[in-house]
Parts: C-alpha cells; structure tokens; sequence
C-alpha cells in the first residue's frame, strides 16, 4: 500500500528531474501529460493529479480542498513561491432535470400523457417495445 509520504517522495524524485528553471523565477514541469485546461499531469502510485498541486503539497502541505492558484499565470510553473490556495474546489454542477414537464403525445399512439421527464416519448413501456420493434423492422427493410 502505498502511503502519502512515499507519494511525495516519488514526487519530489520526478519533479526535480523534470523541472527547468526560468530567468523569471518559474519552475517548468516538463511533461507530455496535460489535462483539458493545459495543466501538465503527474501521476505518482496510480494517484494523478496537476504538477503544481504535488508541487504544493510536497513544500506547503494539504490543500484542504482548495484549489491551487498561479500568481505567474504560467500553467506548468511549479515553484511554490508562484503558487497560492485559492477558493473551495468544486464540481462544475449538473443541470437538474426537468420535472412534471405537463402533458405529452405519445409517439407510437398519439394518447396524452402526463410525463415526469422531458426525455420521456411514450405513454407506456409497451409503447415504447412496438416503436423499437418498428424500428428495427424498418431498418432491415431498408437494408434488403
């Protein structure tokens, strides 16, 4: 199993390795790994997470759930001189969905129905079993 203290020092190992020390004062974390947001990724015991927040964690401490900041603006920077705790981390939130939408028309037999989600198309599971089985039979039909 691996512990926290040995992460840290796998990571100490590998940022000090990889690091190339600018004029200006940044740390660069050479890496091919980037996340989405161009954040370069290190990942230490099957544990991945942003350079720079190994960085902090190795010369600072935890984060406690805070997210950590640039004050260079330079995403591969790791010097911890350059890096600040910012607000909570959060999740972007997922929209809700849609409720009691109100009434429907029922694709396979034109009947109202009252739906509860917006994604919902027929009025019946069995509705829903003869629009497949349509389906299906049209898409072999076409198919011969």
């Amino acid at each position: 199993m691996w512990t926290l203290n040995r992460r840290l020092e796998i990571a100490k190992e590998t940022l000090s390795r990889r690091v190339v020390v600018r004029p200006n004062g940044c740390w660069i974390f050479q890496s091919n790994s980037r996340s989405e947001t161009e954040y370069r990724n290190l990942k230490i015991a099957g544990v991945t997470k942003s350079a720079h927040v190994w960085a902090w964690l190795l010369h600072r401490g935890p984060t406690h759930n805070r997210a950590v900041e640039h004050t260079c603006g330079i995403r591969s920077c790791v010097n911890p001189d350059h890096l600040k705790l910012g607000g909570l981390f959060r999740l972007p939130a997922l929209p809700a969905p849609r409720r009691n939408v109100g009434l429907q028309v029922c694709e396979q037999c034109s009947r109202e129905y009252s739906a509860f989600f917006d994604w919902q198309r027929w009025c019946s599971a069995e509705c829903r079993r003869q629009h497949y089985k349509q389906a299906k039979a049209d898409v072999q039909r076409r198919r011969a």
